[in-house]
């Protein structure tokens, strides 16, 4: 009896162990081609990457098998033990991001702790993502178990788990990060900055300054509509569309895809890069929030602010949270709005763990644009919707779920799509359409979520969201382009002139000039900004 539970305790040591260090493994590493699509996407399916791990596993099982038995009494190398155990620990962090959030780079990890959001770690991840977080606690007891039975058992098992460490520890983001700071980078050597980074110029100006209002949608990426059944949810968004010009072609690009950095990127025309390693990690006052957030690049609401515009910024969430007020401060917002600027008794019930719903948010914008429209000032509203946030959205009281759905996403897509339309309707019902340019765009490809399958689909094809109303005639424009080039194309559609229609990395969807999408293509993009400590240094400069 003792035989065949001995026996089967190392089938299942030996098969957990290979399985579950595979699954993290993949999940440690970027896992994406060099225009950011995942390994599991190219391979047609999650299921099809499991099946993999799989038969790595069974391969696994019979080579660890062949390894010697642990002689009783042999002494322990407990550095290399420990070794181990730092590797995988450290290593961990970055596995259960990419899980979670569909994305472990460091540029986004760096600019949020440089922002010092310690304590969302916790919020987030334990009203977020509980299930996932289970899941990823027993993959790695899982592995220290295996691990555990590894060491007490096989002969040459401390060296096996040495090496696999060190494998762990060179595969992590973080050190890829820090070898592309150090290892010359030829995409970073033939990147000109004193050519490629072009100041916005005025060269003409309006004859009546238009109001303009910008509404970020949490998520919402064009591709959605591209979804054969959730076409129904996605239709408010393909209405609006319709009523303006829709760019087509928004390709996403390192420093663009998470939502501080898709703002950065559609305002200022630059990706958003976190100023080296020491900005993080030697900071002398951990509790203070970001002074200055770019102050020498010339963005959106610098112009705006210039031209006499009152600017406006509004969301459900915090913003004094992953740098949003930082960012508007600098850059010309005078006037701002979170959950913090109600009453307990007007948000009762309307809220989530990001902050206010959709519904509740839009009611206080309609009141903030009649506001700003009473005073007289051409004015500026941004705005910032949470609630088709993953992993699986929220929905407001006046929202519910759409039946035979498991995911609420595409209703929660449905409902918010509904307000940005009644917002655009109200607008019109004031006699400002003629007088107003509203951008609906995304402000990045959705990360993990609960429609991750369906997006798998459309896998290299997905794009963001870009339309304007009130700009030109009803269009489709397929131009390639990357949020960079909102920024410009913002700007002419509120009647500018710019000098070669460019602002800093960004060229106008009018200009016949190519933007750095024509003219480079995503993945050279993306190599250019990956881990650019110059490009970095010099948008950051005091």
């Amino acid at each position: 009896m003792a035989k065949y539970v001995k026996k089967y305790a190392t089938m299942f040591a030996l098969l957990f162990f290979v399985c579950g260090l595979a699954f993290f493994y993949m999940n440690l590493l970027p896992y994406k081609t060099e225009t950011d699509i995942p390994l599991y996407t190219l391979l047609g399916s999650f299921d099809r990457l499991i099946q993999i791990i799989a038969v790595l596993g069974i391969v696994g099982y019979y080579s660890l098998n062949m390894l010697p038995a642990r002689p009783e009494g042999t002494a322990l190398n407990w550095g290399l033990i420990i070794f181990w155990l730092a590797a995988l620990l450290f290593s961990t962090p970055f596995a259960v991001s990419n899980a979670m959030l569909g994305t472990n780079e460091m540029e986004p990890i760096l600019i949020f702790f440089k922002d010092n959001q310690f304590d969302d770690i916790k919020t987030i991840g334990l009203d977020g993502f509980k299930g996932l977080l289970v899941f990823w606690g027993s993959i790695v007891a899982v592995i220290l178990w295996a691990s555990y039975y590894l060491i007490k058992t096989k002969k040459h098992a401390v060296n096996l788990l040495a090496v696999i460490g060190l494998i762990l520890l060179v595969s992590s983001p973080f050190v890829q990060y820090v070898a592309r700071l150090v290892l010359p980078n030829a995409a970073h050597q033939n990147f000109d900055l004193a050519t490629r980074l072009q100041a916005p110029v005025i060269t003409s100006r309006p004859d009546r300054k238009k109001n303009l209002v910008i509404v970020y949608l949490e998520s919402v990426e064009r591709s959605y509509g591209d979804i054969p059944e959730f076409d129904r949810f996605y239709k408010p968004l393909k209405d609006l569309a319709a009523r303006g010009v829709e760019f087509t072609n928004v390709q996403q690009v390192t420093g663009t895809n998470y939502t501080i950095a898709g703002i950065v990127a559609t305002h200022c025309g630059v990706p958003l890069l976190p100023d080296g390693l020491e900005s993080v990690f030697f900071q002398s006052n951990l509790d203070t929030q970001m002074e200055t957030f770019m102050p020498s690049v010339r963005c959106l609401g610098d112009v705006l602010s210039d031209e006499g515009y009152t600017l406006s910024y509004m969301n459900g969430a915090s913003l004094d949270k992953f740098s949003k007020r930082a960012f508007l401060k600098e850059h010309g917002y005078t006037r701002f709005f979170d959950y913090k600027s109600l009453s307990e008794d007007a948000k009762k019930d309307r809220m989530n763990v990001w902050g206010l719903n959709d519904a509740l948010l839009f009611e206080n914008v309609i009141r903030e644009y009649d506001t700003l429209k009473s005073e007289g000032a051409p004015f500026a509203l941004s705005l910032l919707t949470l609630s088709t946030h993953g992993p699986d959205a929220f929905l407001d009281q006046n929202c519910p779920p759409a039946p035979g759905i498991d995911s609420q996403l595409p209703r929660a897509i449905e409902c918010t799509s509904l307000l940005v339309t009644n917002l655009v309707d109200h607008i019109t019902a004031q006699g400002d359409t003629d007088n107003t340019v509203v951008v609906v765009l995304s402000d990045h490809l959705a990360l993990f979520n609960s429609l991750r399958a369906q997006l798998e689909t459309i896998g290299p094809d997905r794009r963001n969201l870009f339309i304007m109303l009130g700009a030109d005639a009803p269009s489709e424009n397929p131009r390639p382009m990357s949020s960079f080039d909102h920024y410009p194309s913002i700007l002419e559609g509120l009647g500018y002139g710019l000098k070669e229609g460019r602002a800093n990395f960004g060229v106008s969807a009018n200009s016949p000039d190519l933007n750095l999408m024509e003219e480079l293509g995503q993945a050279t993009i993306n190599k250019t900004f990956k881990a650019n400590q110059k490009l970095a240094s010099f948008l950051w400069r005091p």
